[in-house]
């Protein structure tokens, strides 16, 4: 079974959930728990279509639910050969930052991370391949199946955010491709 986790809040009445997580550019605000729902319902759509289990972390809520509860979530309803994809646009204070990133917790399996990576690159190769990285992000750590933290590029960098706007069918792809994969 896969588990999305379609990091940070949405919009409840004309309000975004989540503080910071945003970005304004070329006129528009990106805000990233929309951005990350998007990709997420894309997903869950091919799953059906592919015949794929999956289980929605947030069921579907535009609320900003917090990491402890999504990770008992998964935990309660997952087992160990399942797979936990935390979605995320990346932000840095420098519109220099650019790139998607693949990251896993430091026990886990390289080869997860690197299903993930090539396939996102083969979908995405306008966009940096920053690689493969390790970190101890909570829903990484405190997870209990395979886990990965995908930031797919920089909301707050003119060209990724053009990008991930653009391309959010391409973007759907390389993170699905990598499901297909994972799950054969």
């Amino acid at each position: 079974m896969i588990f999305f986790d379609a990091g940070h809040g949405g919009v409840i009445n004309g309000i975004y959930q989540t503080k910071g997580k945003r970005a304004f550019i070329n006129g528009e605000w990106f805000y990233e728990g929309e951005y990350n729902r998007l990709v997420v319902n894309k997903l869950k759509k091919l799953c059906v279509d592919y015949n794929i289990d999956f289980f929605d972390v947030l069921a579907g809520s535009n609320k900003d639910i917090y990491l402890n509860k999504r990770v008992k979530t998964a935990n309660y309803y997952g087992k160990k050969t399942d797979l936990y994809i935390s979605i995320h646009a990346d932000a840095f204070s420098k519109e220099s930052a650019n790139g998607f990133t693949i990251f896993r917790y430091k026990n886990s399996s390289k080869g997860i991370s690197k299903i993930f990576n090539e396939n996102y690159f083969e979908s995405n190769p306008d966009i940096r391949n920053r690689g493969m990285k390790e970190a101890n992000f909570f829903v990484l750590r405190k997870t209990k199946m395979n886990a990965i933290l995908i930031e797919m590029g920089f909301m707050t960098n003119r060209e990724n955010n053009k990008y991930l706007r653009s391309n959010i069918d391409d973007v759907v792809e390389g993170i699905f491709n990598g499901i297909l994969e994972y799950t054969k």
